[in-house]
């Protein structure tokens, strides 16, 4: 078996993550207006983007993630910020129960940031049809 480079375990990763995303908005019971992919590999996101031919393996793989998701629902994670990279930084069981990637504050504040957004265009768009 050949062995892979970081990025393309990255993509791999991606890949991977296509078809769980399916299966949780199948299995959940409330309505879901928009999903979000997240990714640490900026390598991952340029493959996602280009237009460009990709080397078989690259652009087989990005087929597959674009079938099931679109560009546009992916976004860039720090490293640092990854809870996917908690196992791999040494973090003792404490710090598992308490630590601050439960919260995911990046990803609330994304959110919120859209959701005010939003709500700013909705205001707008009322003032216009009075």
């Amino acid at each position: 078996m050949k062995a892979l480079c970081i990025p393309k375990l990255e993509l791999q990763a991606a890949l991977l993550a296509t078809p769980l995303k399916e299966d949780v908005l199948k299995a959940l019971t409330i309505p879901v207006s928009n999903t979000f992919m997240w990714t640490d590999s900026t390598t991952v996101l340029q493959w996602l983007n280009s237009g460009s031919k990709q080397p078989t393996f690259v652009a087989n793989r990005i087929g597959e993630i674009l079938e099931s998701t679109t560009v546009d629902q992916w976004f860039h994670v720090l490293s640092g910020d990854n809870p996917a990279d908690t196992g791999t930084r040494g973090i003792s069981a404490e710090s598992l129960k308490t630590g601050s990637w439960l919260g995911l504050l990046w990803m609330t504040c994304q959110l919120i940031h859209d959701a005010d957004e939003k709500e700013k265009l909705e205001n707008e768009e009322e003032k216009c049809e009075q």
